[in-house]
């Protein structure tokens, strides 16, 4: 975040996204009677990485927007930017925590002693994982409304060494794949084949339910 964003106001508006989503996952999972266990924590600890993500998206293109603004013919104001700003990745932050949870969503279909040990963990990752986008579409706005405008970074019109070289990086190689859709979309299909066709040889295994003390003792009176 830091080496993406470069300023303390943006950085600290995007890890508040962290705070928020524990606390309503946490809340969440309450009200439905599920505890806070080593599984729940660890889909929350999974979920730290993509927590940020939703909130980093939309506080860098309100950073865009603010930087752009002085060089329209008519400025907007710092509200309608704000708004326009958010409103343009709204779609694609939605649709991608959708996606995401979709992965997770096979773990709740799971029984045993799979789904005892797995469900409550994608359970937990899916909750924390809406909640840093209702986060990012509400409180990432506001505090972006009050603390960017007036950010030495806006004001300068910079950008971090990092994003810079990214840029100059990424452009020709995005150039290229826009030139010449059809070999993009090879490679695509191409890579989906061979993991289609590889997925049957992948060994599997299952969990093995462990034996209480209850029923070793049992079964070592039964002998």
């Amino acid at each position: 975040v830091i080496l993406f964003l470069g300023n303390i106001r943006a950085i600290g508006i995007t890890l508040t996204a962290l705070p928020f989503s524990f606390i309503g996952a946490i809340v969440i999972l309450r009200w439905f009677g599920i505890d806070i266990n080593v599984m729940t924590l660890g889909g929350l600890a999974v979920a730290v990485g993509e927590l940020v993500d939703d909130a980093v998206v939309d506080v860098e293109n309100i950073i865009r927007w603010l930087r752009e603004n002085p060089k329209r013919k008519t400025a907007l104001s710092t509200y309608e930017v704000v708004v326009r700003a958010s409103s343009e990745v709204r779609g694609s932050i939605v649709f991608s925590t959708i996606l995401i949870a979709i992965v997770f969503l096979p773990l709740l279909s799971l029984s045993n002693i799979e789904g005892r040990l797995l469900a409550p963990l994608a359970l937990a990752y899916i909750i924390s994982l809406i909640c840093s986008m209702v986060v990012a579409l509400t409180i990432t706005v506001i505090l972006s409304f009050y603390l960017l405008p007036g950010s030495k970074m806006i004001r300068e019109h910079r950008e971090t060494w990092l994003v810079r070289h990214i840029k100059q990086w990424a452009e020709p190689v995005i150039r290229w794949n826009i030139a010449r859709p059809k070999i993009g979309l090879m490679i695509i299909l191409i890579s989906l084949g061979v993991t289609t066709l590889m997925s049957p040889f992948l060994p599997k295994r299952r969990l093995r339910s462990p034996m209480t003390s209850e029923a070793k003792w049992r079964r070592h009176c039964s002998e």
